[in-house]
């Protein structure tokens, strides 16, 4: 066989693969545009959920004496920081995702604030020992969570608008055809991975 009809009938193959694979019913069908999500509203609802309650809590909690009032602004100050950057994925459905966003976060500031207040007990003469690992994890998982819903909110805002895609396959195996050196087709495999 020459190299030809090789690859001839490589593409003959790979087409009724694909075919085979994007059969009518599994075609995405995109959300209407009067319906669909923007991307821009999304960052926007992050982003400004994230900093206004944060920068309104802090100016409430500055210029009040009074206790209680400034346990309201620093609650909304936190309030702000642990639910605000999942706004994004929540306005896009992706409930899951916005929730385990916040999950992390909020644990994460759990963490951090009792390695704070183990520091802060202590006089600032302080040892390392297990709360700092705590507070240690404590940073990765607030951080991790807020870029988690960062990143992810370009992605929840996809999914809603093809919706389609949810269905289709993550990864994948597929047969294929290598040439050689020589230019003799070989036959292999080629994986694949959908994010």
């Amino acid at each position: 066989m020459n190299l030809r009809t090789s690859l001839f009938l490589l593409f003959l193959s790979s087409a009724t693969f694909a075919a085979s694979y994007y059969s009518p019913d599994s075609i995405p069908s995109p959300v209407l545009p009067d319906k669909a999500k923007n991307e821009a509203i999304a960052y926007g609802l992050a982003i400004g959920s994230t900093y206004l309650p944060g920068l309104i809590g802090v100016a409430i909690s500055k210029n009040s004496d009074a206790r209680p009032i400034q346990t309201i602004g620093i609650a909304l100050a936190l309030s702000g920081v642990v639910v605000g950057p999942s706004t994004g994925q929540i306005y896009a459905s992706s409930y899951k995702e916005g929730l385990l966003g916040i999950a992390a976060r909020g644990l994460g500031l759990s963490l951090m604030v009792a390695n704070g207040s183990h520091f802060i007990s202590s006089g600032g003469h302080h040892k390392f020992n297990g709360s700092d690992a705590l507070g240690l994890s404590g940073s990765f998982l607030f951080f991790g969570g807020f870029f988690y819903s960062l990143i992810d909110t370009h992605f929840a805002v996809h999914r809603y608008n093809n919706p389609g895609e949810r269905n289709l396959q993550k990864f994948g195996v597929t047969p294929s055809w290598n040439i050689d050196e020589n230019g003799t087709p070989q036959p292999g495999m080629m994986a694949w991975a959908r994010f």
